[in-house]
């Protein structure tokens, strides 16, 4: 009974192993795989636009008026359109009065301080005036010591006095009070003008970029603004746009991990639309980082190229899926994962792809490995 176990053992180990030999044996050589200077590495889902879009709306009703027609086109800068324009005209006419006002001010001050300075040069006069009367009455004959002694007091007093006002004038503490009211006039006008530069920048709509400028509302609402005049607009309901059409921007958002961990200037897009097996296709451009309540998204744009069909904006902000290559900084050999599992499963759970490949073909190294396929090149 013993014996017959053994036996069915070796005829179950002889298969295996002839299988296994039979499996090596049908391995391709790497040569065999078709060679790419690019590596398919996934699909993402991916948004084509123009390169910017800007939405206007508002966050309360508020009145505007318009500078600029439907359709034209704006250059970076240019100033298209005011919100509550009645408001920020009668501020600006309010501020105007304040710098009348300040200018009124500032000449008071200065006439103060002439004033001032006159005053106490005319003191001064004065007290000289009577130091030299006493001093000369001092010179009478036969004047009692004590009459002399309330005289020398009284010179002594009026020098004192004279001191004090020389050195008002060298020292210019007169001008302090008057620069200090002057400094106060000054700071309440600029905060005034600095409040008028803040509404101004809220009220005036400038072009963030050179675009063309569309109105988002109905026709005869339009009429009315190119008419001059100033409507209500309600709030949450976006009015108008800015548009770049100098280019096709695809964005997508990379979920995947495997992503992250490439150089994302080599990747580019290929996309297919329309009902014609057209595709369109995309150089990496800029990563940006969105902004998402609670978390920031990583956004990859890409431009799409000057040959891109026309039709393409019939799908504008419509998800699609994208093809994702990535370019390889040479060609390589192309091997998909699926032949290559059950050739050693054993070395692929314990040593990766990586040592399946350093089994199967000793001569080559992994390039990069994708979700589907492997790029290989032959170490020379």
């Amino acid at each position: 009974m013993l014996s017959k176990y053994i036996y069915h053992i070796s005829i179950y180990l002889l298969c295996w192993a002839s299988i296994a030999n039979l499996v090596a044996e049908e391995v391709p050589t790497i040569e065999s795989y078709p060679k790419s200077s690019y590596l398919w590495v996934g699909s993402e889902k991916a948004t084509v636009n123009f390169k910017q879009v800007e939405t206007f709306s508002l966050s309360s009703e508020q009145k505007i008026s318009l500078l600029k027609k439907n359709m034209t086109r704006l250059k970076k800068g240019e100033h298209w359109a005011t919100i509550n324009p009645d408001q920020l005209a009668h501020e600006q006419k309010l501020y105007e009065l304040e710098k009348d006002d300040f200018a009124l001010k500032i000449d008071a001050l200065k006439d103060a301080e002439i004033e001032n300075l006159l005053s106490i040069e005319k003191s001064l006069n004065g007290i000289t005036q009577k130091i030299d009367s006493l001093t000369n009455a001092l010179t009478i004959p036969d004047l009692s010591k004590e009459v002399k002694d309330r005289i020398s007091f009284g010179i002594e007093k009026l020098k004192k006095q004279q001191l004090r006002l020389r050195k008002k004038i060298d020292s210019e503490t007169y001008l302090k009070e008057t620069a200090l009211q002057k400094r106060e006039l000054e700071l309440s006008l600029d905060h005034k003008k600095r409040s008028l530069q803040d509404l101004k920048h809220r009220s005036e709509l400038k072009a963030e970029f050179s675009g063309d400028l569309e109105l988002l509302l109905p026709s005869e609402k339009i009429s009315e603004l190119e008419t001059q005049k100033v409507i209500w607009l309600k709030a949450n309901h976006a009015y108008a746009r800015i548009v770049d059409r100098s280019s096709l921007t695809a964005t997508l958002t990379p979920p995947s991990s495997i992503l992250y961990e490439l150089d994302p200037k080599r990747i580019s897009l290929q996309i297919p639309f329309g009902t014609q097996g057209r595709i369109a296709r995309a150089s990496f451009e800029a990563q940006k980082i969105e902004n998402i309540p609670h978390k920031q998204g990583v956004q990859w744009l890409f431009k799409l190229s000057e040959d891109t069909p026309s039709s393409i904006t019939n799908t504008l902000d419509t998800p699609m899926l994208a093809n994702l290559f990535y370019e390889l900084n040479k060609p390589a050999h192309i091997v998909p994962k699926r032949e290559l599992i059950s050739t050693a499963p054993d070395t692929l759970r314990k040593e990766g792809w990586h040592g399946l490949i350093k089994k199967i073909w000793p001569e080559t190294k992994i390039v990069t490995i994708g979700p589907q396929s492997i790029a290989i090149q032959v170490i020379k």
